[in-house]
């Protein structure tokens, strides 16, 4: 029996190398903007963000940016709602200074979070709070609630008008009209006393002629004046 010899062939692997596989860019959009049981929810990035909402052709239009320490906008994202849909909006600023304006009536939830945040509240009632840092929070309707949390805040709130107190109602009936009347034919003097002196028929002669005689005189007189 033939025993036969087999050699065992072993496959030469070849190394590899390691190497870091280059990623896909994956583009950070400047909020993340969602809608949820007609409630916008806005939720801000760690940079400093910059949210407007105003209402535009019967829409609701979110428009955020984020931008870098020196103020350059980095990336924006914007997100337009139908207004009759829209219950609410709901903000989480995050980190970051963060700055939210709401130019519309549809109540407002906003949490500004770390970092010196400006918050300005629309016409409806919005709920506005700071946070930690210092914080600048200013209401745009009378029903606007302001927390400023921790940190130097600044809060402006709107106050109610001052109500004029009503004029008392002038009751005519207690005065008297004094001006004559177009109907009334008597004479306005009557019962008024006129303290006049009573001449006798002799006194009007004596002042005819009384009168005469100062004619008289001023014929008499000579002009003396070119003389």
């Amino acid at each position: 029996m033939r025993r036969g010899k087999r050699q065992a062939h072993r496959r030469k692997r070849k190394a590899r190398k390691l190497a870091l596989q280059p990623l896909e860019a994956r583009k950070m959009l400047a909020a993340d903007i969602g809608f949820s049981d007609g409630w916008i929810h806005v939720s801000g990035t760690e940079q400093d963000d910059l949210v407007e909402m105003y209402e535009q052709d019967g829409q609701i239009v979110v428009s955020a940016l984020e931008r870098d320490a020196t103020g350059a906008t980095v990336d924006k994202n914007d997100a337009v709602f139908d207004a009759g849909e829209v219950v609410g909006v709901f903000f989480e600023g995050n980190a970051g200074n963060d700055v939210f304006v709401n130019d519309t009536d549809v109540r407002v939830v906003a949490r500004g979070g770390a970092g010196d945040d400006t918050l300005l509240g629309g016409f409806g009632n919005d709920i506005l709070t700071g946070g930690n840092d210092a914080d600048f929070l200013a209401a745009g309707a009378i029903g606007d609630v302001l927390l400023g949390g921790a940190g130097e805040n600044v809060l402006f709130e709107m106050e109610p008008p001052a109500v004029a107190e009503p004029l008392a109602p002038v009751d005519d009936s207690s005065a008297e009209d004094t001006s004559p009347s177009s109907d009334d034919s008597s004479d306005p003097l009557d019962g008024v006393c006129l303290d006049t002196p009573e001449w006798t028929t002799e006194q009007l002669a004596e002042m005819d002629d009384a009168s005469l005689e100062t004619d008289d005189v001023a014929d008499d007189v000579v002009d003396v004046s070119d003389d």
